[in-house]
């Protein structure tokens, strides 16, 4: 059989339905990092001008990544300050990892303006998976998805 992780062949002892013993043959240890997604939103436009968050970075982590506008009772992962055209928890970005790399699916949660993919209008509760150079515009800041 073959493991799961690094594909390497790997020899699995049975015994009473428990696993016994597993042999590795030529495989090296693979450890990856569980916050490790690939993935980041960088700010290019921010309130319609290029300002101090042009080319701000932000890393996505597995799992749920919220994106929204600053507030000190109700946070985000993402925070932009200052931006009052973006809701306070707009959108969410799941991070999923698959045996063929990640997933990166981003559904609206809140949005009194429209969140906008590739120009394109999306609803709240509309679902859309990420690929590396979409844009995302959440209230007046300017967002580009791409690789870490």
């Amino acid at each position: 059989m073959n493991c799961p992780c690094c594909n390497a062949s790997v020899i699995a002892k049975i015994s009473d339905g428990k696993v016994v013993s597993v042999s590795k043959k030529q495989t090296k240890v693979v450890v990856q990092d569980p916050n490790d997604s690939k993935g980041k939103l960088t700010v290019v436009r921010y309130k319609g001008i290029f300002g101090s968050l042009a080319n701000k970075t932000f890393p996505l982590h597995l799992g749920q990544n919220t994106v929204g506008r600053y507030d000190e009772d109700l946070h985000s992962d993402i925070e932009i300050k200052g931006d009052a055209t973006m809701s306070r928890r707009s959108v969410v970005i799941d991070v999923i990892r698959r045996e063929t790399g990640y997933l990166f699916k981003l559904k609206v949660l809140k949005a009194a303006n429209p969140v906008m993919h590739n120009s394109k209008p999306l609803v709240e509760g509309e679902t859309v998976y990420l690929n590396y150079g979409d844009s995302l515009k959440l209230g007046k800041t300017t967002f580009v998805f791409g690789k870490v």
